[in-house]
């Protein structure tokens, strides 16, 4: 039983960090978790030696007491033990605490410090209970990594000296404009179809799906038929294709850390509306066309009518080169360093063999820091 909740996913013969995550795509759900198995790849591609802990906390609670219970008996372990420990997801930031031989480094997601509430706006006393311990659990870590400037400032205040902010990374190479056309003819998808790709997991009511399809039914009253899509049961390579294929991203969250799917879109030169929700104001800094509207269905309908008419592109790619997980990696590489690591010595951001996202001569932009990002670059 302990090993179906509790398993490695990846080994290394002689590893310095141990990433910890209850979010890690399996055969279930191959996009669960792909941004941090993408940040994994990303330190690995520079040369970082990792060992992955996948607590299947999604199948039942009892996986990270499972985890402790495997981390305890790793911190007794005779053998070299490993220099640092990275927990990706807020409840197993509370098992990876067994581990006592190194420093831990917890990385928060938006709803373990922001709280779930209901889409209505309700925040039931269970999820307030959660989102207060999990606050507390940074007390229990040497270093907190938050995705949003709103998140840090949800930390305990004498924890948020010890936090970086650092959103996840997203795959330049991967996500990368490609004329809609072309990708509409792939999926054959119709081309003169008005489309409008939902920025969220339908399953989840705080994505607040009903307010996009107001909002796109309120928006065919002034353009015509719009056709909604969402992103359910798309296999992450084909992610890319299907934002090509649309006219814009939507995203109506009541709460977000900083969402990645905005990220992507922007990657590929997407349009972006969306509700004023975890840092989306800062990602949209500068992109046009791109609309941060009001949570409510007129708001959305007329910057979806504007989107559609105007039909062009965003300068999205331009603007966030800097968010690519190469760029990304080599500040997690900073915060590792600052932790020391033992005596092994950490790859160097500016030795990685290759640039951009790693490997090859991807695109490897200025490193540009935005308000509230790696305050240890300059960042304020």
């Amino acid at each position: 039983m302990r090993e179906r909740l509790v398993s490695f996913e990846v080994r290394d013969p002689d590893p310095s960090v141990l990433v910890v995550t209850n979010l890690w795509p399996h055969e279930e759900d191959p996009a669960y978790g792909i941004f941090v198995k993408r940040q994994v790849d990303s330190l690995r591609k520079r040369g970082l030696r990792v060992d992955v802990l996948f607590a299947r906390g999604y199948a039942s609670p009892a996986a990270y007491a499972a985890a402790a219970l495997k981390l305890a008996r790793l911190s007794r372990a005779g053998r070299p033990g490993y220099d640092l420990v990275h927990v990706h997801g807020g409840e197993t930031v509370l098992a990876a605490i067994a581990y006592r031989r190194a420093p831990i480094v917890a990385s928060y997601l938006g709803d373990d410090l922001l709280g779930t509430r209901k889409a209505d706006g309700r925040f039931p006393l269970a999820r307030r209970l959660r989102r207060a311990v999990l606050r507390c659990s940074a007390y229990t870590v040497a270093r907190t990594i938050t995705k949003s400037r709103e998140m840090e400032f949800a930390l305990p205040e004498r924890r948020r000296s010890r936090n970086d902010v650092i959103p996840s990374g997203v795959d330049a190479r991967a996500f990368v404009p490609m004329p809609r056309a072309q990708a509409r003819s792939v999926l054959g998808w119709d081309q003169n179809a008005k489309i409008v790709l939902f920025g969220g997991n339908p399953r989840f009511a705080g994505k607040r799906l009903w307010l996009a399809e107001a909002a796109c039914a309120a928006a065919e009253r002034q353009v015509g038929a719009i056709q909604l899509e969402t992103m359910s049961g798309i296999a992450p390579q084909d992610v890319p294709l299907v934002m090509n294929a649309s006219d814009c991203l939507l995203l109506t969250s009541i709460t977000e850390g900083s969402p990645n799917v905005v990220k992507e879109a922007l990657m590929c030169n997407v349009p972006v509306i969306s509700t004023p929700v975890g840092d989306v104001a800062d990602l949209l800094e500068n992109v046009s066309p791109s609309w941060i509207c009001a949570p409510s269905v007129d708001a959305l309908a007329g910057a979806i009518a504007k989107c559609v008419r105007l039909g062009t592109r965003s300068n999205g790619r331009s603007t966030s080169l800097h968010l690519n997980t190469g760029m990304i990696a080599g500040l997690i590489l900073g915060v590792y360093r600052e932790l020391g690591l033992g005596d092994r010595p950490l790859p160097s951001a500016r030795t990685a063999s290759g640039t951009g996202d790693g490997g090859g001569r991807a695109e490897e932009p200025p490193m540009v820091v935005r308000a509230g990002w790696a305050r240890r670059l300059g960042g304020s």
